[in-house]
């Protein structure tokens, strides 16, 4: 039975997403999760994530996928399966199983948003079409305290306009190796993971469908925050976070709109904006063709 999950979390208690070895104190999300469901499940469980987010950043709508052996097919009702009596009941029914056994500092970090039944050749990453991440800053003079863990605080207002022209040079189809941390051999071979949806995993072309950058208020909250969000069909290692700094310069007006256009013809490294820090950085939604059927409930996340 392969079953598939959406979930949200908050990265700054979690090494990222991908199991290491060397994590240090905290633990990586896909060691949490591998742990607490062959726990739950009584058998050995191995997860495979739409994205592998890094260390500190978040998830609104995460998706992985696992397969569970024995008694099964992709048509068997949630109350076939273990102390479960359907999708929601399994889902509060886990939620409450991974609290009592997550430690002090990830209790209340992490969250199963979904359980579903999935056909058995699905796979989280491989069947994704694109991915929205969105990167959050915070205007205020001062850093505002109920902001300051989950935004990048600018200090001053932003020139919105200008990032959005900025921004427009971005949609399309185009090679973004400049906006990438990892080095690019002189045959474009990648020396790190990429995220392509699907396959490709060497090229460093990638088509961004939209980016948007608006205001957006916090309820009981004198904080307004700047909202960066792109969505493509897959991103290279620490692109949207240099793209979002690349945008916050020009929105502090150290660099112009047009330069953006300028560092896609032929732009290093070098010359694009800041490498942002993670915590303001969530991924919002994955999302996958029709005939997958977490589809309805990932337009609404």
């Amino acid at each position: 039975m392969n079953i598939c999950m959406v979930v949200s979390y908050d990265g700054s208690r979690f090494a990222g997403w991908q199991k290491n070895v060397n994590t240090g104190r905290k633990r990586a999300l896909q060691t949490v999760f591998e742990e607490i469901l062959s726990d739950y499940f009584s058998q050995e469980v191995r997860v495979h994530a739409a994205g592998r987010t890094d260390a500190g950043v978040n998830a609104i709508g995460q998706v992985f996928n696992f397969h569970l052996s024995g008694k099964g097919s992709d048509g068997v009702k949630f109350s076939e399966m273990p102390d479960a009596g359907g999708g929601e009941e399994l889902c509060l029914a886990l939620n409450l199983f991974m609290r009592q056994r997550l430690n002090s500092d990830e209790a209340g970090a992490v969250a199963i948003r979904l359980v579903s039944v999935v056909p058995s050749r699905f796979h989280s990453r491989f069947d994704a079409v694109g991915k929205t991440y969105e990167y959050y800053f915070d205007e205020g003079e001062r850093a505002n305290v109920f902001a300051r863990a989950y935004a990048f605080s600018a200090g001053h207002t932003l020139d919105l306009f200008a990032m959005r022209e900025a921004a427009g040079y971005l949609v399309g189809t185009h090679d973004f190796s400049m906006f990438s941390s990892v080095r690019v051999k002189k045959d474009r071979g990648l020396l790190g993971q990429s995220d392509r949806i699907p396959g490709a995993e060497r090229d460093t072309v990638r088509t961004i469908s939209d980016i948007s950058v608006e205001r957006v208020g916090i309820k009981h909250s004198s904080c307004n925050l700047v909202r960066v969000s792109v969505t493509g069909d897959g991103f290279l290692y620490h692109m949207v976070r240099i793209l979002s700094g690349t945008l916050y310069e020009v929105g502090c007006k150290t660099r112009k709109a047009e330069n953006v256009k300028e560092l896609l013809e032929c732009g290093e490294r070098a010359d694009t904006g800041v490498l942002l820090p993670g915590n303001a950085l969530f991924l919002r939604r994955v999302y996958y063709k029709e005939k997958v059927l977490l589809t309805k409930f990932l337009e609404g996340v």
